[in-house]
């Protein structure tokens, strides 16, 4: 049986409730974890702080979640999501130690998910395991995991996906409505009515581009193009090479992932953000995109083997239903082309 370690990074009371609300009840669809338990011994770690730990589970000061028996860390647990969890996959919870300085915890996000992008990668490299490593606000499609865990059975070595970016406030609203998983067409459809504004100020044509260019829109009524320096692997299998550079899931290591299959239509791996509107907020400049600005953050901004990934059209929510004309790929590629020129 296949060893397969999915960590997710959870604090904090917004994200907490994210994950337990949105990203648990998608992931436990009878399609997706329970699907493939019979094939794969699955670990789910759960990297947590110590004040969110409370909200998590019962737990006593002083008490040291560390000696807990596996029975007792699953009776303490407060969410009913968390428990039927626990039921399926082996459960693990880690504490986080934060620095002692008055930097804002949600400002550390990044070296956090370096740090346990780190320590979710030596793990997975001694236990032989495929690795999922992702943060709480995602939320998956009906048959998610099947999907990319059938591209690996077929040899390759990494799926590779960028997720859309949805607005949480109005999603949640949406999700709510279901006790389960939505299918990829009901989920693009919710993602794409309630885009983050991070999404929205990427759209080329836009006046106000986005000041943080890593991805490049093209939309028409039915979906969506998109060119992008960031690419997730939604799954991979580790390699100890990746150890030795910094460790961002979407940056350095994307080109350390040896055979990835790439969901150039993203219904072959149906996963998307729910992002809470403070985040990035505001996401744009005042101006249109500039090739010069363009060409310089990436040469100054994203790491380079990040750049070859530009000449990757991605369809939303797959090629047939975005319906992008040939003249609108053409002028993308002619974009991409002026960017990555040296």
């Amino acid at each position: 049986m296949q060893n397969y370690l999915i960590t997710n990074v959870v604090y904090g009371p917004i994200y907490l409730k994210i994950f337990l609300d949105h990203h648990l009840r998608s992931i436990l669809d009878e399609t997706n974890i329970p699907a493939i338990v019979s094939r794969y011994a699955v670990t789910y770690g759960i990297f947590t702080d110590a004040e969110t730990l409370p909200l998590i589970m019962d737990i006593k000061d002083g008490e040291d979640i560390n000696k807990f028996t596996k029975d007792e860390l699953v009776a303490r647990l407060k969410n009913p999501n968390m428990k039927r969890l626990s039921t399926l996959v082996n459960l693990r919870i880690f504490i986080l130690d934060f620095e002692r300085d008055d930097t804002p915890k949600f400002d550390l996000r990044y070296s956090v998910l370096m740090h346990v992008f780190r320590f979710s990668l030596e793990m997975a490299l001694k236990e032989n395991a495929y690795l999922t490593a992702w943060v709480a606000d995602l939320v998956v499609a009906q048959d998610f995991f099947p999907k990319i865990l059938l591209k690996m059975e077929n040899d390759f070595e990494a799926v590779f996906v960028l997720p859309p970016r949805g607005a949480y406030e109005p999603m949640a609203k949406i999700l709510n409505q279901f006790n389960r998983a939505l299918d990829a067409k009901h989920l693009f459809q919710a993602v794409f009515s309630n885009l983050h504004p991070l999404w929205v100020a990427c759209e080329v044509l836009n006046k106000r581009f986005t000041k943080l260019p890593f991805t490049f829109l093209w939309s028409t009524p039915t979906g969506c193009m998109a060119r992008s320096f960031s690419i997730t692997p939604i799954v991979f299998k580790p390699n100890a090479g990746m150890l030795k550079g910094r460790g961002m899931i979407d940056g350095d290591i994307p080109a350390q992932c040896t055979k990835p299959f790439w969901a150039t239509d993203w219904t072959d791996a149906p996963v998307v953000g729910i992002e809470p509107l403070f985040c990035y907020y505001p996401p744009f400049t005042n101006t249109p995109p500039a090739i010069g600005l363009l060409r310089q953050w990436a040469k100054q901004s994203v790491h380079q083997s990040q750049v070859g990934f530009l000449t990757k059209r991605l369809y939303y929510p797959d090629k047939e239903t975005a319906k992008v004309s040939w003249l609108t790929k053409l002028s993308s590629s002619r974009l991409m082309r002026r960017i990555r020129k040296p």
